[in-house]
């Protein structure tokens, strides 16, 4: 198999989390190569040397492109309390950043453990798509169509894990594309980047199976997903391939309920920042430890699901 291109986008708050995934994807794919494209606006010399060094540590490479803030003059961040930053936005230029002789990318945000191989991922045929990717887990609110103007029919995508057509996009200048669909629709982009290409691809994209991106709305009691993916979801949350920790609320939060949070703990203590551990709220503690005794006498409901076996 031909080297594999993974890209990501960052800022200094997500180097450690970046390193995380990276070193799920290399443990769990050592069969695999791969050239990790990381597009930021600056880095420190500190956080390259980490990431160079765990890609070192598997015989894998790293390549790091600084200097297209000319991309993002015109993007913005609409939710005050949203945790993420206009380096979001660099997903929808990759055609331009990326060097021409790359034919297809995958990108991956970096609040996301893969634990297995992606070659079948890789391997899927887009040729006659933009992108490939997995629904959204709140796809089944009705405002992403609205603020958007589609019909609900074509669904609503995830933008974490995006099997990417670079051809395709530069032979319909999707940069271009991207910057001009930001400055006419800046105040219904609630989602960001997602929505720009949601809107951009939502009746051209290819949905894949939701194990390549199973996603924290997937594990609550009350899904806001089509019903028509709920049996699938259920097949796959034991044990999916790409865990991906949407939400507010990450593992790195002591507030995270995540089932499935210490995934990210155990990949975490192979990199660098071994044995880091969120400071504790011990508010927060105190609360939930009151709402578990209200769960189990019925009076609260759970907001997750059971997970059946250990994985």
């Amino acid at each position: 198999m031909n080297k594999i291109h993974i890209a990501c986008n960052i800022d200094e708050n997500y180097v450690q989390h970046c390193a995380v995934m990276l070193t799920s994807l290399f443990v769990n794919n050592h069969d695999l190569s791969f050239e990790v494209h990381i597009i930021a606006s600056q880095l420190t010399e500190q956080s390259v040397g980490s990431l160079n060094g765990i890609a070192q540590q598997y015989d894998q490479n790293i390549s790091f492109y600084f200097g297209h803030e000319e991309f993002l003059k015109d993007c913005a961040i609409i939710k005050s309390d949203s945790y993420l930053t206009v380096a979001a936005y660099y997903r929808c230029f990759l055609a331009d950043i990326l060097p021409v002789h790359i034919h297809k990318v995958l990108y991956l945000d970096s609040d996301l453990i893969v634990r297995h191989s992606i070659a079948k991922l890789w391997n899927m045929d887009i040729s006659q798509y933009p992108l490939a990717c997995v629904e959204d887990m709140w796809s089944g609110k009705a405002y992403h169509y609205e603020r958007l103007h589609y019909s609900p029919e074509y669904s609503y995508f995830n933008s974490g894990v995006l099997l990417i057509n670079l051809d395709y996009w530069r032979i319909h200048n999707i940069t271009q594309k991207s910057l001009q669909y930001i400055k006419e629709n800046a105040e219904n982009l609630l989602f960001n980047d997602q929505d720009v290409l949601n809107g951009l691809f939502h009746a051209s994209k290819l949905f894949i199976p939701v194990t390549w991106n199973m996603q924290d709305g997937f594990y609550r009691c009350k899904r806001k997903t089509r019903n028509i993916l709920w049996e699938e979801i259920d097949r796959t949350v034991n044990d999916p391939v790409i865990l991906h920790y949407t939400c507010s609320k990450k593992p790195w939060h002591d507030k995270s309920q995540h089932p499935l949070k210490s995934e990210y703990f155990k990949y975490l203590d192979m990199t660098p920042w071994k044995g880091w551990r969120p400071p504790v709220d011990h508010r927060y503690r105190r609360i939930e430890r009151l709402n578990s005794v209200l769960r189990f006498f019925g009076i609260l409901k759970h907001k997750y699901i059971k997970i059946k076996r250990s994985v």
